[in-house]
């Protein structure tokens, strides 16, 4: 998903551990109001526990401290994580927060003062500065530093096409009947490029082509009788990593369709190694007569990740 104009309450170190476990911090940027203005000053204290409605200062992915309102508290392997959200955003917060990361709960707002503290802390840091400055100086440079970075790049293949960006038609068949004949094929997934991955996500897209069969039967489409008769990655069964998302008693690529991404999840840690997953499918026995002649066309999509911090 794409952000845009997502504002973050980032806020301002000021005195911390000072006050009875208390830490103040200026907020800086918008996302909370009006309930707390940009340059207002905050007190924010520590609880053993956080409740939804609550507002927070916790330590970002990216060491920013932020002030954001509690949506609901859930729990994932026993961790406690908050799910939050700015005032002023449309959206929730794109990754949770853990309870280590958070600072505190604000109790108190003062309007405008944040302002103030930043210009007093600004001027005696330049005074320091100042103070401590060197008569005599004497520069050396060192120039050429080049820093570069790494690439992840995922490359497939398959029986008859050489490892690319993309393939056309690695799983191919016609003539099927209900209950006989299956197509299988394998699609080598390998990172080519300079950075592991920890994991890749595998998902489909299927258009379904109406044929010359009598009618047409929208509640039960023909990706929801082509049946998963086996599905391995690296010869480990793994097709019970879907579920009958669509309620017909089988798993299919319907169901494959259904899966969001971030739940079909496959381990890829090296490079240049093929990972291969292996594909079997069939029309089941119960096929409607009104899919006679229908074709379904699946793209395979595979994304890699590298493993994220918390």
């Amino acid at each position: 998903m794409i952000r845009i104009g997502v504002l973050t309450s980032i806020v301002f170190l000021v005195v911390q551990g000072g006050f009875f476990d208390k830490t103040l911090l200026v907020v800086v940027s918008g996302s909370m109001e009006p309930e707390i203005p940009a340059g207002s000053l905050i007190v924010v204290r520590e609880r053993d526990e956080y409740v939804a409605g609550e507002v927070i200062s916790f330590v970002s992915s990216n060491k920013a401290i932020i002030t954001h309102r509690i949506l609901r508290v859930e729990t994932s392997g026993g961790k406690i994580k908050y799910i939050t959200k700015g005032d002023r955003n449309e959206e929730e917060d794109r990754k949770p927060v853990y309870y280590e990361k958070v600072a505190g709960k604000v109790t108190n707002v003062i309007p405008k003062l944040g302002g103030s503290l930043i210009t007093v802390r600004e001027s005696t840091q330049w005074l320091t500065e100042m103070i401590s400055r060197a008569i005599l100086i004497d520069q050396e440079v060192s120039s050429g530093n080049n820093l570069t970075a790494g690439t992840m790049d995922l490359k497939i293949s398959d029986d008859d096409e050489e490892a690319g960006d993309s393939l056309a038609m690695t799983w191919e068949g016609d003539g099927f009947r209900p209950g006989e004949g299956d197509v299988s094929a394998d699609l080598k997934i390998k990172n080519s490029g300079t950075v592991a991955a920890e994991h890749i996500h595998v998902s489909v897209e299927n258009s379904i082509g109406e044929g010359e069969g009598p009618g047409e039967d929208d509640s039960d489409p023909m990706d929801a009788n082509l049946k998963i008769l086996s599905l391995y990655y690296n010869k480990a069964d793994i097709k019970s990593d879907l579920s009958d998302r669509n309620g017909n008693g089988i798993i299919d690529l319907d169901d494959w369709e259904k899966t969001p991404a971030e739940d079909f999840s496959l381990e890829l840690t090296d490079l240049d190694n093929d990972h291969t997953l292996s594909l079997t499918v069939g029309l089941r026995p119960e096929t409607s007569a009104a899919d006679q002649g229908d074709m379904v066309e699946t793209t395979f999509l595979v994304i890699g990740h590298q493993l994220e911090s918390d």
